[in-house]
């Protein structure tokens, strides 16, 4: 195998990208959101019920400052609690399921589930099958149209990858759950899902009032951690 295709450098340029303007949105998390309660331009919770999934590959870390921060403004947000998501849904349905479960039956209301990238896959699918749980869902860069496997991916990476979420990705990528809400999330800069591959198609959201499409001008690693995010959330709850 050549040097050149086991780095695959276009590939590894667009992962440093993401990794500089996640960072740069972590950085600034924290002020912009005190900037944005002293103006009121976010809206304060009232203990609604929040579970956040990681993507792929991404553990509860990922998810925690969102968590944070929802908490901060008066939400019961919490991480998903399993750990690494694995691109096993369906092997770790038998945890979470319970938990919502319990969640829902403690508080007395449905569960509103924010999923990054895979995450957002795994909400959904969780959605069409538990929807007396479910109050409603919003992805960021989840994929809703096809694979986000790039071409320039070495073959063997892309066989790897393909193993490890076909599960989800098969059987879940363009799940749709009915009379739930979901907003799709799409980051303007992202290098991962691209273009409109983290939105629903325009002819499906037309024929649904329960869909929504919208862009945030950040990158996919940085949509977890993006302000503008937090208060889409926030305005949908």
């Amino acid at each position: 195998m050549e040097i050149k295709k086991l780095l695959c450098f276009p590939y590894i340029v667009l992962v440093v990208f993401e990794f500089i303007v996640g960072l740069v949105s972590i950085l600034i998390h924290k002020p912009t959101l005190y900037v944005y309660l002293l103006l009121n331009k976010i809206k304060r919770g009232n203990g609604e019920l929040i579970v956040c999934i990681p993507g792929f590959g991404a553990n509860d870390l990922t998810m925690w400052l969102m968590a944070q921060s929802l908490r901060s403004l008066g939400y019961n947000a919490s991480t998903w609690g399993l750990g690494f998501n694995n691109g096993r849904i369906f092997d770790r349905e038998r945890y979470i399921v319970p938990v919502l479960e319990l969640l829902s039956a403690l508080h007395n209301q449905k569960v509103t589930l924010v999923g990054s990238s895979l995450g957002g896959v795994d909400a959904r699918y969780l959605a069409t099958k538990y929807p007396h749980l479910i109050r409603q869902i919003i992805t960021l860069g989840s994929p809703t149209q096809h694979n986000p496997v790039h071409n320039f991916l070495p073959e063997w990476f892309k066989e790897w990858l393909h193993k490890q979420i076909q599960h989800d990705l098969t059987n879940g990528i363009q799940v749709i759950p009915e009379e739930i809400p979901i907003t799709a999330v799409r980051g303007a800069l992202d290098c991962i899902v691209f273009g409109d591959n983290a939105f629903f198609p325009e002819d499906v959201v037309k024929e649904s009032d329960q869909l929504e499409n919208t862009t945030v001008k950040t990158s996919h690693y940085g949509l977890v951690s993006s302000i503008p995010v937090l208060k889409i959330i926030t305005d949908r709850i």
